[in-house]
């Protein structure tokens, strides 16, 4: 009999020590996470309704950051980080909702904010990369508002990003204006590493096939 006691009274207390030992463990997460400068924010329509199961990245431009998470039904999403310089956030709308991307740069990085993205609808624009009209798959696609318009809310809701499919094609939702369309090339050695060119927005479209170029060699004897 005293053995069994001895043998519950040691269980008892290993089973003490472990509960103990998660309730601190546990407090020192929660403190930890609230020593970190956070995102936090509201993701809504043009009629200011929240909405649910919208992507929403976050990246710094040292590569320190790169978070990412979905809206809740309140439209609300929260991105704790470690502390940084400057940080972008890029909130995506779920496919065929017509709703354009929303970017917004240069955050600072050291301290908490608290934002709220209102999407805009957007334009369909569906475009092909490609060289010597073979698609090209892969390569990443961005747009941006134009540098001449100034507006604050153009620069917001004037681009996105996204990657070629397999036949080089790409879609995107644009707000209407000026725009400039990137392309960033990793996958070809002998085709350009980077190529852009503007791009007008005015309804939905077809842009024509985007000609990726060879990558520029110097000529023997050449020097540059």
């Amino acid at each position: 009999m005293k053995q069994i006691w001895q043998k519950f009274r040691l269980n008892w207390q290993l089973l003490l020590l472990a509960v103990l030992f998660l309730l601190l463990f546990g407090q020192a997460t929660v403190r930890s996470e609230e020593e970190y400068p956070t995102v936090r924010g509201t993701v809504t329509d043009e009629n200011l309704k929240p909405l649910a199961g919208v992507g929403v990245k976050l990246i710094s431009k040292d590569a320190s950051v790169n978070l990412s998470t979905t809206t809740k039904g309140t439209g609300q999403f929260i991105l704790p980080h470690k502390p940084c310089k400057s940080l972008c956030l890029e909130v995506s709308p779920r496919k065929g909702s017509s709703l354009a991307t929303a970017r917004i740069e240069n955050i600072p990085g050291e301290e908490s904010r608290r934002i709220v993205v209102e999407l805009q609808r957007g334009c369909e624009i569906h475009g092909r990369v490609v060289h010597e009209n073979k698609g090209l798959k892969g390569l990443s696609v961005s747009v941006t508002a134009a540098s001449e318009n100034h507006k604050h809310e153009k620069l917001v809701h004037g681009g996105g990003r996204t990657k070629t499919g397999r036949d080089g094609t790409f879609q995107l939702i644009l707000t209407p204006g000026m725009k400039t369309l990137s392309i960033a090339n990793e996958r070809y050695e002998d085709l350009t590493p980077s190529y852009a060119r503007k791009l007008t927005v005015e309804t939905d479209g077809i842009i024509p096939d985007i000609e990726l170029p060879l990558k520029h060699k110097p000529k023997i004897g050449s020097q540059e």
